[in-house]
This record gives C-alpha cells, sequence and structure tokens, in this order.
C-alpha cells in the first residue's frame, strides 16, 4: 500500500509540476517545431541556391563557348555576389579571368583571381588554380620572386603538385637558374599520375641537360 501511496504522489507531483509550468512547456514544444520547420526551410533554401547557381553556371559555359562576352560577365556578377554558399562564385572567376587573360586584360585577371584567393574559408581546388594562374600572370609580368613565393608558401594537393612544380621550374628557368628549375621539373615529372604521358616536361628537362628524363626519373623511384 505504500508503494502505491507514494506511486500516486508521484503522478500528483507531476501533473502539478506541468500545471504550474504550462507556458514552459508550451514554449518549448514551439521552439522545437520552429527548430524543425526552419531547419528543413533552411536546407530547402539551400537546395534552391545551389540549383540556381549550377543553372547560372551552365550558362556561363555556354555563354563563353558562344563568345558572347556580354552574357558571360553579367552571369558571372551575379554568381559572385550572390550565391557565397554554393562553390560556383569561385567558378566562375576562374572562367572570367580566363578570358580576361584571353583580352590582354591582366590587371583585371589578376583581381579576379585575387578574389578566389581572398574567398577561401577551407582549401578548395579553385584556390589551387587560382594560385597557379596568378603566379603565371606575375611572371609574365616580370614579378618572378613574387610569383615563385606564391608557390613555393603554398602545399597543393598531391593532384595539383606536378602543375606547380613545373611552374615553379619556369620561373626559375626565367631567373636565370637552371639547376633548381632542372630539380622542379623532375619533382614534377616523378608526380605525374601513372598512365599520363609528360612530353612537355621531359623536352623542358631535355633541353637543360637531362639525357632521357623518365628513365632517370624511374631509376631515383627505384633507389628511393
Amino acid at each position: 500500500m505504500e508503494i502505491y501511496a507514494t506511486e500516486n504522489q508521484q503522478v500528483e507531483a507531476i501533473r502539478d509540476f506541468i500545471a504550474n509550468n504550462k507556458k514552459m512547456f508550451m514554449f518549448s514544444l514551439l521552439l522545437v517545431v520552429c527548430v524543425i520547420v526552419g531547419g528543413k526551410f533552411w536546407r530547402q533554401n539551400v537546395q534552391r541556391q545551389s540549383n540556381r547557381a549550377s543553372d547560372l553556371y551552365q550558362e556561363m559555359l555556354i555563354a563563353d563557348h558562344k563568345r558572347d562576352i556580354q552574357a558571360l560577365g553579367a552571369k558571372g556578377q551575379v554568381l559572385m555576389q550572390g550565391f557565397s554558399r554554393t562553390p560556383y562564385p569561385k567558378l566562375a572567376a576562374l572562367l572570367l579571368a580566363k578570358n580576361a587573360v584571353l583580352e590582354n586584360k591582366f590587371d583585371k585577371a589578376e583581381e579576379l583571381l585575387r578574389w578566389v584567393l581572398a574567398e577561401k574559408k577551407s582549401k578548395s581546388f579553385a584556390t589551387e588554380i587560382a594560385t597557379e594562374r596568378l603566379a603565371r600572370i606575375l611572371q609574365q609580368r616580370g614579378d618572378l620572386d613574387a610569383a615563385l613565393l606564391l608557390l613555393t608558401k603554398s602545399k597543393p594537393s598531391s593532384a595539383y603538385i606536378t602543375i606547380y612544380e613545373e611552374a615553379i621550374g619556369d620561373i626559375y628557368l626565367a631567373k636565370g637558374q637552371p639547376d633548381q628549375a632542372q630539380a622542379a621539373y623532375k619533382k614534377a615529372l616523378q608526380h605525374v599520375p601513372i598512365g599520363v604521358q609528360a612530353p612537355i616536361l621531359q623536352i623542358k628537362l631535355m633541353e637543360l641537360g637531362v639525357a632521357d628524363p623518365a628513365a632517370q626519373i624511374e631509376q631515383g623511384d627505384q633507389d628511393a
């Protein structure tokens, strides 16, 4: 009987607590509903933004193919200004920078590439591409030390080591430092994916006196 009495008292205590804190329970329930509905709305909005950004980028590619520079620029600006939660603004900037170089507008290309680098919230392939392309622009302008520093202070992913090292080799060669250029070219050749040919790299090494670049790289790997 004491057990039942105790249980009844507990039930009554719970009822009294709920009655006395009814507003708090209602508020908590409303808060949970708002979080669920708000989260669903946010996810839907992000998905809509991503879809729209994808469509705009596809339209940019079409405009680029048609050489419709006006449409290309307009759509690129829309992407860069209004879709920061997606990866497409950086892709848009890279495409605009490429076209700026084709039009010999190197200042504009540099501005766009630096925008990509400034927007890096996390490392991405767009950031790595922008770094190498900006270094090439600096090299073309004769700012070799700045170009070299930009590349050497970066830590590219394995997929971009060859691209970076070849650019570093080109810059060293432009600086009149063939030994450093050769070392960079060899490193670039070492990181070429299996099954991929790199004839230009091999030619560059042969021009620096390396008789059989591919064989030497293979031998070096075996020795290592």
